[in-house]
């Protein structure tokens, strides 16, 4: 993907709810519907109503990296609570990362760094964390996402189901499932 590509975060789970205006709608009491002050308040409260489900749609900037190398800081090697003698692992280094699943590897050389996850230079996020899409479903969609330093918690990584593995969704591949399951992971020691 190009850069500046986006990951249509929300997209994807307004498909789960299958929201319209019609399920949505403010329904006022028969008594009430004559009355012109109510029909106006009904009127605003259904625009706020959609401006704020717009709102929690805001779509997330995601930029094709190659490697890792901007980010020495997330380098090392990432097993389920710090334990390197268990699976699965992931290994961050300059050129990418290399996810290890059951004896399989699986080398990414080109993650989605999502820049604005955190509302971007716009809001002044100065925290440590950083969240990045490793893997692609197709063109349109990331099947898990990867949170460095989570919750500002230098050496912590999450990974959770983004456009996999929600009720009614699509399944998580055995991969991807087993690295949502090892979730949180540390640095070994």
């Amino acid at each position: 993907m190009a850069a500046g590509n986006t990951a249509w975060r929300c997209r994807h789970r307004t498909g789960r709810f299958n929201p319209s205006v019609q399920g949505y709608a403010i329904a006022l009491s028969p008594r009430l519907s004559g009355d012109p002050y109510m029909q106006r308040l009904t009127s605003i409260l259904r625009i706020a109503s959609l401006g704020l489900l717009a709102g929690a749609c805001l779509q997330v900037q995601a930029v094709e990296i190659n490697g890792m190398k901007d980010f020495s800081d997330l380098h090392g090697r990432y097993a389920p609570a710090g334990n390197c003698k268990r699976q699965p692992q992931i290994v961050v280094d300059a050129g990418g990362m290399t996810f290890e699943v059951a004896g399989a590897k699986a080398r990414v050389t080109n993650p989605e760094f999502a820049a604005s996850y955190f509302g971007g230079a716009s809001d002044n996020y100065e925290g440590i964390s950083r969240v990045f899409f490793p893997f692609r479903n197709g063109q349109d969609g990331y099947p898990i996402i990867m949170m460095f330093n989570a919750e500002e918690n230098k050496g912590i990584l999450t990974i959770a189901g983004h456009d996999e593995g929600w009720k009614g969704g699509p399944a998580l591949t055995p991969r991807n499932s087993a690295l949502v399951a090892g979730s949180p992971y540390s640095r070994c020691k």
